[in-house]
């Protein structure tokens, strides 16, 4: 493998885990996962409910608003490198084909 191989894998590994972070964010029903969570504590027997238990719920609720927060803000913003992303996804896989190519013919 050669460094460029080496880097263009690299940039396509984090061009993958960015894009992954932004489908999340773009994708997800935030509100029904809040709504479900809060079912889901209200669902639970008194004895079960401890002060550790609903802490646990309340940051639980917290990230899961700020999530849905950012995700409605950022909504163009998230499009918009998206499709960046995607076209540098396609540039990258393209020109790790060519390396790659290349490099099998020098070496054989």
């Amino acid at each position: 493998m050669t460094v460029k191989e080496r880097i263009i894998r690299q940039a396509i590994a984090a061009a993958e885990k960015e894009l992954a972070e932004i489908e999340y964010l773009i994708n997800t029903p935030f509100l029904s996962l809040i709504i479900e969570h809060r079912q889901k504590v209200f669902g639970m027997p008194r004895e079960e409910l401890t002060g550790k238990v609903l802490d646990a719920a309340i940051q639980h609720e917290k990230k899961l608003f700020a999530l849905a927060e950012r995700a409605n803000s950022e909504m163009l913003a998230l499009g918009d490198r998206r499709v960046e992303l995607s076209s540098e996804l396609g540039q990258l896989n393209r020109e790790l084909y060519f390396e790659t190519k290349a490099y099998k013919s020098e070496a054989a």
